[in-house]
């Protein structure tokens, strides 16, 4: 009966040791299995932002597409015949509206107006000018 109890107390043993080793090991596994599932939730945040970037990135693309859209239409509508004053250079536009040209412009081509004058127009107005000065020192002169 003591052979019994010894081998039974050997066997016993045996599995405390196999238990200590399986735990130990087990202990160890699991510190590799969440040291792998924190990478993998790093990476996972990676990709999100990824994708969150990609994602910023598509609604941008779509409205630059848009506005390309809109300055190619009104690029097609400055292509055709405007109706114009030949006297005083206003446009008709589409509601039957007389708009000064640079308004016009502004409104349909996104440009804006800076004013001079040309060489020719810069002598009629000195001859003008000048021809008015002429004629109101003429008055004068009758005047007095």
């Amino acid at each position: 009966m003591t052979e019994v109890v010894l081998l039974a107390g050997m066997f016993l043993m045996g599995a405390v040791s196999a238990y200590v080793v399986l735990r130990v090991r087990l202990r160890a596994r699991s510190r590799e299995l969440l040291t792998v599932l924190a990478e993998l939730r790093r990476k996972n945040n990676e990709l999100e932002a990824e994708v969150e970037e990609r994602q910023q990135m598509e609604k941008d693309k779509e409205r630059l597409i848009q506005e390309l859209k809109e300055a190619l239409e009104n690029l097609r509508k400055l292509r055709g015949l405007l109706p114009i004053c030949a006297y005083c250079k206003k446009i008709r536009d589409d509601k039957g509206y007389w708009n000064q040209l640079e308004s016009y412009m502004a409104q349909h081509a996104d440009v804006s107006f800076t004013h001079s004058v040309c060489p020719e127009c810069s002598k009629k107005i000195y001859e003008e000018l000048q021809a008015y000065k002429d004629a109101e020192a003429k008055k004068k002169a009758a005047a007095g």
